[in-house]
């Protein structure tokens, strides 16, 4: 059987790091178990709030092709910026919503260019494209239109992580927005989303959630330090993934349970703006459990949540509609799992597949402080039970995401 050969667009991709590659790194590691030889069409280093190049050692870079771009990321970092400040994050966030369609539109032209380069190269069975940004479908629509390969569109967001009538302050742009989601879903061979809520918004039949990344599963371990019950905390930290709901479950269990307090600590993880964080635990008179370690790999964020027996995970109800990619990662550690979610949620529906998982609210905290309370009770008595990438959670597996992907790009493509 002769090999088929796909080109994937996506903006986010090592040597950048964080959720947002997750999707994009797993299709391109394991397509080639499906006989898909897949080529990478990205953008050159940006200005990005993280890295892990490392992840670049692991690829064949020979099949990473490279644009230039005029979007404000790439060209701040040809001025010489590396790190991303608070401030530059909060101006960066207003800056976007002035570009369509979004804020790598400056991406679009090099990208098709060198796009049209590859597909003279090589013969291409489909294009792959997935979002955000929406400017990476795009660039395939384009490319899709002048060499009549066909396009499988993958939207991880709705057009942002907000509905464009969400992100957008002119009606104008939404209107557009509204226009070009029309026009993706009537060329594109196959509209995929991430989830119910995603796909019912851009017209996608095929649901594909995430997933967790198998090999970095194989380095989960057991909590080692029997004298704290350590609550992890993974992933970024804003108004859409909020911390407060956890503070007010501290604090209940500081003035409930003093004793058991005493013994908690927790641990986060992931992309945060610090002051801002230590002001939130210092309001809720929560600075001595907690240390911060903010962003770090990917395998040495494992190998320090390890020591965690239950993770905290929350969606604010702007983020009703969203799945977080982080929540994969934590069902495959095993852990028990307190979520503060609304109830229908795209992640409550996520966390029934565990049976170790919590679901709170504003209206139980004294509860969610109860299941807290009884699950350090059990570790403390050794009876707490922590099953490592479980088989109840193997259907989110990286290498199952991708058999779900072959399926669709088998069906919309031609029998050679």
């Amino acid at each position: 059987m002769s090999q088929k050969k796909i080109l994937l667009i996506t903006y986010y991709f090592p040597p950048l790091g964080g959720a947002g590659i997750g999707r994009p790194l797993a299709l391109f590691q394991n397509l080639p178990a499906y006989n898909y030889d897949c080529h990478v069409l990205t953008v050159k280093p940006v200005l990005y709030r993280a890295y892990e190049p490392e992840l670049l050692d692991e690829i064949d870079n020979a099949k990473i092709f490279r644009s230039g771009s005029r979007d404000p990321s790439r060209l701040l970092y040809l001025l010489g910026v590396r790190h991303v400040k608070t401030k530059l994050s909060n101006d960066s966030r207003n800056i976007s919503k002035k570009f369509f369609p979004d804020a790598k539109a400056g991406w679009i032209s090099p990208a098709v260019r060198l796009g049209k380069k590859l597909i003279s190269k090589n013969e291409y069975d489909l294009i792959l494209s997935t979002s955000p940004p929406i400017s990476a479908h795009v660039i395939a629509q384009e490319l899709a239109q002048v060499s009549g390969i066909p396009w499988v569109a993958d939207f991880r967001d709705f057009w942002t992580s907000y509905k464009a009538e969400d992100y957008f302050n002119s009606e104008q742009k939404i209107q557009k927005a509204k226009e070009l989601l029309g026009e993706i879903k009537n060329s594109a061979k196959a509209v995929v989303a991430v989830n119910e809520s995603v796909g019912n918004y851009v017209g996608a039949h095929n649901i594909i959630v995430n997933s967790y990344d198998s090999r970095l599963a194989k380095h989960w371990r057991f909590p080692v330090d029997k004298s704290k019950f350590t609550i992890g905390v993974f992933g970024t930290l804003s108004e859409l993934t909020p911390i407060e709901p956890l503070l007010k479950v501290l604090k209940q269990l500081k003035k409930s349970r003093p004793d058991l307090f005493s013994k908690i600590k927790v641990l986060q993880v992931g992309q945060v703006d610090r002051d801002w964080l230590k002001r939130h635990i210092a309001e809720y008179e929560l600075q001595t459990i907690f240390d911060i370690k903010q962003y770090q790999s990917r395998k040495t964020a494992i190998e320090l949540l390890s020591e965690a027996a239950l993770f905290y995970v929350g969606v604010s109800d702007l983020g009703f509609g969203l799945t977080t990619n982080r929540i994969f990662t934590l069902l495959s550690s095993g852990r028990l799992i307190l979520a503060y979610t609304e109830s229908g949620s795209e992640l409550d529906r996520i966390i029934k597949h565990s049976a170790n998982s919590f679901r709170f609210g504003d209206d139980n905290i004294i509860e969610a402080e109860r299941y807290l309370s009884q699950a350090a009770q059990k570790y403390f008595n050794g009876d707490l039970a922590i099953d490592i990438e479980p088989a109840s959670i193997r259907e989110f597996s990286s290498e199952r995401m991708v058999e779900k992907f072959v399926r669709v790009f088998d069906l919309v493509m031609p029998t050679k």
